[in-house]
């Protein structure tokens, strides 16, 4: 039983458990042989060089990621957990394709939906390997009874993957899932399940041309013929994987068909016939680097040689023997001396890297200090300068704000001026010069007698000289505005060009309720009856609309015609003198003015003037 153990760990360790290279020759063309390679040179150094042969297969996964292929990334993942299990790091295996289906997860928007099932099964089955892995590992180091617990546990999960092995496209991974489910019946001594599995496998190794693995399922199927204690049909497999790893020159292998043959001959023939199979396959093994068979070779001859009472032989193999241990001590012991020595350099590196970096972070450390003392002075420069220029913008600003209030001031005392004198001209023509026309007009009425042609027309004169001094001393000053405000003043006026005009005149009033104050009527009247005047003199319009409308923080003054227009910008330039005025009662109400006029589409003059008394909201038309 412990050399049948024995055995099967041997087997496991060279043969068990991956995608193989040769069947993905389906997968992959000439030109993408760079992946091909990576993982061919993967399998190839595993027996010899495994960080050698990691490093490979990481290579290979590293092709499969760009661009992105589902099926060479498993591949490459099979390898790389095949690489794990083979050192012994069945754990590191497990994780290795948690990892990859985590980023198959990911990517799952760019597989199609048929690969997609496909490469999950795959990396399901990849799993299964790797649990199989396990209950080998603790099979042989812990106890037979937890290896076979974890093996039996498999047993649903293998059922349902070998269920659904038709939906695998490459036959050698289908012989991996035989060949994994074969192992796993030899972990539990189902030698006749072993043997099942082990020909299925058998079968699609052969498909995908792959010997090497083909020669592992006759040294498995080897195993399973002396669980039966059938010798014969063992030494037939055995010769059978001997043919096949004899032509690809994998010397693992070799070591364990020695071995293996020896142990059948043992069993089969007697002592003598045993001694010269196991010297047969020591002399082979002795070519080879494999330490393990090697040993297991030289302990079965010291041993048989003893019995045969060959003590002369049987010494020289037990010297052997000791030889090989006290060599096998001594690598082992370099190893450990190299461990230190690097685990030393490891830590000497680091030190030295701590006090480089603790230099430099000291060096660091001080150029920071002198950045923000720099930063600090630059800020505090950046502050005074801003505060500096805050404060002369603030007197330019203050000293704009004095200016334009003077010329407030200046229009303002211009403008009442300017309505102090229409009122002292309009009272005058209307006191004096209405009551000299008046006077004359009666004693021209005394004095014609009905008949005389001249007076009459010297009557009619005055009566007109009389109707034009009351229009001009109400232009002048309006008596309506001074007693009832700017809305019934406007509207009054509006009556009166409508009146005695062809023009069209129409008024609307919105939100105004209540006064405005004195300054602010008087301007926006003024700028009403000029705007009325330059319509009636320039645009040849038919219809006049005047509105005044209280917004939200405005009043507006609107009057638009349906004239011909002007024939400069649509913005007119405020050039003539009438313009001029309007624009400066527009400033002296610290307003806008905007005249927006297209020929042949008429004239729309607008006024704004900010809200300085609370104005009741209510439409008056």
């Amino acid at each position: 039983m412990r050399s049948a153990k024995t055995h099967l760990i041997l087997l496991f360790l060279t043969a068990l458990l991956s995608i193989q290279v040769s069947g993905q020759e389906h997968l992959v063309s000439n030109q993408e042989c760079d992946f091909d390679c990576q993982l061919i040179l993967a399998k190839r150094m595993l027996s010899n060089d495994a960080d050698s042969s990691y490093m490979y297969a990481l290579e290979a996964r590293k092709r499969a990621l760009n661009p992105f292929d589902p099926f060479k990334f498993v591949f490459a993942t099979s390898m790389i957990a095949k690489v794990h299990r083979y050192t012994g790091s069945t754990l590191e295996s497990i994780s290795a394709v948690e990892e990859a289906q985590k980023l198959v997860n990911e990517k799952a928007d760019e597989i199609p939906e048929q690969d997609l099932v496909e490469v999950n099964q795959m990396l399901r089955a990849v799993m299964a390997f790797n649990q199989v892995g396990r209950a080998q590992e603790v099979y042989s180091s812990v106890s037979f009874s937890d290896g076979e617990r974890i093996a039996a546990d498999q047993e649903a999960e293998f059922k349902a993957i070998i269920n659904g092995i038709d939906g695998f496209r490459y036959p050698g991974f289908r012989g991996h899932i035989y060949l994994a489910e074969a192992i796993r019946h030899k972990v539990l001594f189902n030698s006749d399940s072993t043997l099942k599995y082990s020909s299925l496998a058998a079968d699609e190794f052969r498909l995908a041309n792959d010997t090497s693995e083909l020669a592992n399922t006759y040294i498995l199927s080897s195993l399973a013929f002396h669980q039966k204690d059938e010798y014969l049909k063992m030494l037939l497999m055995l010769e059978t994987a001997k043919e096949i790893v004899m032509e690809l020159d994998e010397q693992g292998q070799m070591g364990v068909i020695a071995s293996l043959t020896g142990k059948a001959y043992g069993e089969l023939s007697g002592s003598e016939s045993a001694l010269e199979m196991l010297q047969s396959s020591d002399s082979l093994l002795q070519n080879l680097k494999d330490l393990t068979s090697q040993k297991i070779v030289l302990k079965n001859l010291a041993n048989l040689s003893e019995d045969l009472g060959l003590y002369e032989q049987a010494l020289d193999y037990f010297r052997r023997l000791s030889e090989l241990n006290l060599a096998e001590q001594t690598i082992n012991a370099n190893v450990e001396i190299e461990e230190i020595q690097a685990k030393y350099d490891v830590a000497e590196t680091n030190r030295q890297l701590l006090e480089s970096e603790r230099e430099t972070q000291m060096a660091v450390g001080v150029l920071l200090i002198l950045l923000v003392l720099l930063l600090a002075g630059v800020v505090i420069f950046l502050v005074y300068r801003n505060k500096q220029r805050t404060k002369t913008l603030a007197q330019e600003r203050q000293m704009s704000e004095l200016m334009r209030q003077q010329e407030l001031v200046a229009v303002n005392a211009m403008l009442e001026g300017q309505e102090t004198e229409r009122k002292r001209i309009g009272q005058d023509l209307h006191d004096n010069i209405g009551s000299l026309l008046a006077t004359a007009r009666m004693q021209v009425s005394a004095a014609k007698d009905g008949q005389n042609e001249q007076i009459d027309n010297v009557s009619e004169i005055l009566d007109e000289a009389a109707s034009e001094v009351r229009k001009i001393s109400h232009n002048l000053v309006s008596g309506t505005l001074s007693k009832f405000g700017l809305i019934p003043a406007i509207k009054e006026l509006a009556e009166r060009i409508d009146t005695t005009t062809d023009l069209e005149v129409s008024f609307t009033s919105i939100g105004m309720d209540g006064r405005l104050s004195a300054m602010q009527e008087v301007n926006l009247y003024r700028i009403a009856q000029e705007l009325i005047s330059n319509a009636i003199k320039h645009s040849f319009a038919s219809k006049l609309k005047i509105k005044v409308q209280k917004q939200s923080k405005e009043i507006l003054l609107q009057v638009k015609d349906d004239g011909i227009g002007l024939s400069n910008e649509t913005n007119a330039n405020l050039s003539g003198v009438g313009l001029k005025n309007i624009q400066g009662r527009v400033n002296a109400l610290s307003g806008s003015f905007n005249m927006v006029s297209e020929p042949g589409k008429g004239t729309q003059s607008n006024i704004r003037i900010p809200i300085t008394e609370n104005i009741p909201v209510h439409a008056e038309n």
